[in-house]
């Protein structure tokens, strides 16, 4: 009766093992399949707002090409245009273009920008002195509020 008894305890003990085992590869597999639903979702997030970011800049190049064309009468109109294609996107913060020491000519502020020459930013001393021309992302910027700047 004894050896029934460790038996039946070792049988349960071993299906026991058996069903967490058979858990656990689960949960790993359904934790892994998560993972790669939220990697997939995020990858073509990435995708859509590189390419969001891409047409405002080609389209303010064009703005700019404009710009020196003589098309816009006024600074303020070349600035009026990139406003517009900045509220156009729900990513872009600021679009503009500075001459080669850094000074601002054309911005998309609704205000005076927070700076009139850039010269010491991460963002324009790459692409200054980038000979290659490859796309180089600064690490983000914090907004400048009324208040601190």
């Amino acid at each position: 009766m004894v050896v029934l008894g460790v038996f039946f305890a070792t049988s349960i003990i071993v299906v026991f093992l058996v069903d967490l085992q058979a858990r656990h590869h689960a949960a790993l597999s359904e934790a892994r399949k998560a993972a790669l639903n939220i990697a997939e979702i995020l990858a073509e997030h990435t995708a859509l707002t590189f390419e969001g970011i891409d047409r405002t800049l080609l389209e303010a190049e064009r703005i700019r090409e404009d710009n020196l064309s003589g098309k816009y009468a006024t600074p303020e109109a070349a600035n009026t245009a990139l406003r517009l294609l900045k509220k156009a996107s729900s990513i872009v913060v600021a679009v503009g273009w500075t001459d080669a020491a850094g000074n601002l000519l054309a911005h998309s502020y609704d205000r005076t920008p927070p700076r009139s020459n850039i010269s010491d930013m991460l963002h324009f001393t790459a692409q200054r002195d980038q000979a290659d021309g490859r796309l180089f992302i600064a690490p983000p910027i914090p907004r400048l509020s009324p208040t601190n700047g």
